[in-house]
């Protein structure tokens, strides 16, 4: 299915006159600027971030935002990449309810998953537009 996840540049494109070999040209060639404040919508969506996971005993948002620009977390808006969910089994096999299933740390069962983590979701990848990646560099 083209475009799953809603991208309404996408979208446009492909109800566009566009013939197939030019489609990507046309998604990448669209000035984001003019659709939407990149800056505005970082800050709404950090701070929705912060306040969803208030009370929550996974925490996410402080690493998404300090690691966003450096390496990738996501595949795609619904599906996380290796070092994200990293984050997440190291603060679930972390939890006192989860390490005292466990005997001893939880650093060695951590480690035995990480080498996995890579294949996981990497056939869901989007891509990112170009504009979005050049702005937050």
């Amino acid at each position: 299915m083209p475009a799953p996840f809603g991208d309404r540049i996408a979208l446009q494109v492909l109800r566009s006159a566009t013939p197939p070999s030019g489609r990507r040209a046309a998604y990448d060639a669209v000035a984001l600027d003019s659709l939407v404040d990149l800056d505005r919508m970082h800050a709404f969506v950090a701070r929705e971030m912060f306040r969803r996971e208030q009370g929550c005993d996974i925490r996410l948002a402080g690493f998404v935002l300090a690691r966003f620009r450096q390496e990738r977390l996501f595949h795609s808006p619904l599906h996380p990449a290796a070092p994200l969910l990293a984050v997440v089994l190291a603060q679930l096999l972390g939890h006192p309810a989860i390490a005292a299933l466990g005997e001893g740390g939880f650093d060695a069962r951590l480690q035995a998953v990480l080498p996995g983590l890579e294949a996981v979701f990497a056939d869901c990848q989007a891509p990112v537009h170009p504009a979005v990646a050049a702005h937050f560099g």
